[in-house]
C-alpha cells in the first residue's frame, strides 16, 4: 500500500521512482500495489499536485499503482480515459495482471 505522504514533493501514489524503479526494480517486489483509501484523488484535492482527478488516476497507474482502494467514480473515470486514449489499455492490462 502506498503511503499518504509525499517524497521529495511527489505524492507517493504518483511517484514512479518510488513504486516502480525502487520497489519493483531495485528491491525486486513482485506483488501488487494498492492505493490507500481515496489517496489517488487526494493527489488533486489535497496535495494540489495534479490538475484533475482523471490526471491523478492516469499518473497513479503509470507510476505503479495496480489497484485503487475505494473511490466514488474511479471505474467510470478511468474507463473513459482509456476510451479517449489518455491511458493506454496495455497500462491497465499490466496492472490487473498483478491482482
Amino acid at each position: 500500500m502506498a503511503a499518504h505522504n509525499e517524497l521529495n514533493g511527489i505524492p507517493c501514489h504518483g511517484n514512479h521512482w518510488l513504486l516502480t524503479d525502487l520497489l519493483r526494480g531495485e528491491m525486486g517486489f513482485k506483488g501488487f500495489i494498492v492505493s490507500d483509501w481515496m489517496d489517488i484523488e487526494r493527489m488533486h484535492s489535497m496535495h494540489h499536485y495534479l490538475p484533475s482527478e482523471e490526471e491523478a488516476f492516469r499518473v497513479s497507474v503509470e507510476a505503479g499503482i495496480d489497484m485503487h482502494m475505494q473511490g466514488d467514480h474511479y471505474y467510470e473515470t478511468i474507463l473513459e480515459a482509456v476510451r479517449k486514449g489518455r491511458i493506454p489499455e496495455r497500462t491497465i492490462d499490466r496492472a490487473v495482471l498483478k491482482i
